[in-house]
């Protein structure tokens, strides 16, 4: 997870904020359009690559921190 977040240069912030978007859970608003995309495809990606669940990667984010 942590390489393709480096790999997609996104922050644990705006990770955390896909995180609660996908699951229409509150959100600090994103800085513009295409940062939220990006965020999301990035999400999207360590979903597919991890096997991780929303609940589980928001959950890890919030153990550290994030």
């Amino acid at each position: 997870m942590k390489a393709i977040r480096l790999e997609k240069r996104q922050s644990w912030v705006n990770i955390k904020k896909a995180v609660l978007s996908l699951q229409d859970k509150r959100h600090e608003p994103f800085g513009t359009p295409k940062v939220e995309a990006n965020a999301k495809s990035c999400l999207r990606r360590i979903f597919r690559e991890t096997e991780l669940t929303p609940e589980t990667l928001e959950s890890l984010l919030d153990q550290n921190g994030h």
